[in-house]
This record gives C-alpha cells, sequence and structure tokens, in this order.
C-alpha cells in the first residue's frame, strides 16, 4: 500500500490579537503554542511562527527564541 502526505504544505504561520492589550504571550497563548505545534508534527507540518499583534506592537514566537527551546 502506497500512502500519500495528506498535506499540501510543510509550514503554518498563525497569528491573533490582543485588542487593547500588550502583545506578550499569556500561559495560554504558550499553551495553544504548544498544543498545535504537536499536532501539526503529528502530519509533518512545522510551525514556523506564532505572532500576536496588539496596539503597542507585535511579539514573534520564532524573534523571541521560543521555537529554540524544546
Amino acid at each position: 500500500m502506497i500512502f500519500q502526505d495528506p498535506t499540501p504544505f510543510s509550514t503554518v504561520i498563525i497569528a491573533h490579537n490582543h485588542p487593547g492589550g500588550l502583545p506578550k504571550p499569556s500561559d495560554n497563548d504558550n499553551i495553544l503554542t504548544d498544543n498545535v505545534r504537536k499536532a501539526l508534527i503529528t502530519v509533518n507540518v512545522s510551525l514556523q511562527e506564532h505572532v500576536i499583534i496588539s496596539d503597542d506592537g507585535f511579539y514573534s514566537y520564532r524573534k523571541s527564541g521560543y521555537f529554540d527551546v524544546e
């Protein structure tokens, strides 16, 4: 039997906003990021970035080094 990869992509970028707040990630943001990364790994897709946007700027998980720690 030959199985074909069901996903037509290999990376994902996610983003969300913190309206009226700071772009600093909450504990829930970190949990979500970790859960999404783990879920994507099961289908051979990597989470390349998670960005939080607010009126005061943005937070990049990649730029902060969050993805460098396993």
